[in-house]
């Protein structure tokens, strides 16, 4: 699913008679705003609630860490389902948003990556032949891409010098 497909199935839900029965256009931005910035709220209590597990202070009663970041996940979904609707409602496509604003950036910082560039079959699913290394003591990933070349690189996501195109994707585990 696309950001596109989402905004379509999300609207149709808020609208519905099956669903919330509340038309996108009948709260002013105001309040989509609210909406919105009412679910990263609760959000943000949850971080602090994990902040709290991190520096051993007490006061989140019972609930476990597995809990609370997965209350964090639910929380951080509601936001982007909220803002995709104050999106619409101000009649901005979001994934074409998010695509130019992150290109922006991207030319300002000079990442190589442009995702308006992506050729349209862009699959984000690391090929089999992706052998991975990693090195702890010098934070350096190895790997041979599908293409057979070698390449060290310091970050987890590795993209194709060629194409861009993800290569692999290697999980932290240094901290686990």
């Amino acid at each position: 699913m696309n950001f596109t497909e989402f905004s379509r199935i999300n609207r149709d839900r808020c609208q519905s008679p099956d669903g919330f029965a509340h038309k996108v256009n009948s709260w002013s931005l105001s309040d989509w705003f609210t909406a919105t910035l009412g679910e990263l709220g609760e959000a943000a209590n949850i971080a602090k609630k994990l902040n709290r597990i991190r520096d051993g202070v007490p006061g989140n009663g019972d609930a476990t860490e597995a809990e609370l970041r997965q209350q964090l996940a639910d929380e951080i979904a509601d936001t982007f389902i909220y803002l995709d609707l104050l999106a619409q409602a101000a009649g901005i496509d979001l994934e074409q948003a998010v695509i130019n604003k992150f290109d922006r950036t991207s030319k300002k910082v000079g990442y190589p990556i442009q995702i308006a560039e992506m050729p349209d079959d862009w699959d984000c699913t690391p090929p089999e032949t992706c052998n991975w290394e990693w090195d702890a003591d010098r934070m350096l990933g190895v790997w041979i891409s599908s293409c057979g070349l070698i390449h060290l690189h310091e970050d987890r996501l590795i993209f194709c010098p060629n194409c861009g195109r993800l290569i692999c994707q290697k999980e932290d585990t240094t901290n686990a």
